[in-house]
């Protein structure tokens, strides 16, 4: 519920072309990973593989996290409601 009110009052922002970004240096696949540890509850009720993957050194990016995690989280969330039951999503970092 609190992401959904999140996601409202940053619609109002941007279309009052007011959403403010906070760039900080992030690592990619613990993004990546938080996310999907988000959802995996979710997945193992499907049941549905979730994994992130990436290299094992780190991907450092300049990146608002909470921005990063909304669009993970709507990428997965979509991610699972079309993938059949017995799939396998695998949300990936590259350099």
């Amino acid at each position: 519920m609190a992401r959904l009110i999140s996601d409202l009052l940053d619609m109002a922002c941007i279309d009052a072309g007011m959403l403010a970004v906070q760039l900080q240096p992030q690592n990619a696949l613990g993004l990546l990973r938080e996310a999907t540890e988000m959802f995996q509850l979710l997945a193992s009720q499907k049941p549905v593989q979730l994994l992130a993957e990436g290299p094992l050194a780190p991907i450092d990016v300049l990146a608002d996290r909470e921005r990063v995690l909304q669009l993970l989280s709507n990428l997965i969330g979509n991610a699972l409601r079309f993938t059949d039951q017995g799939g396998t999503i695998r949300v990936r970092a590259e350099r």
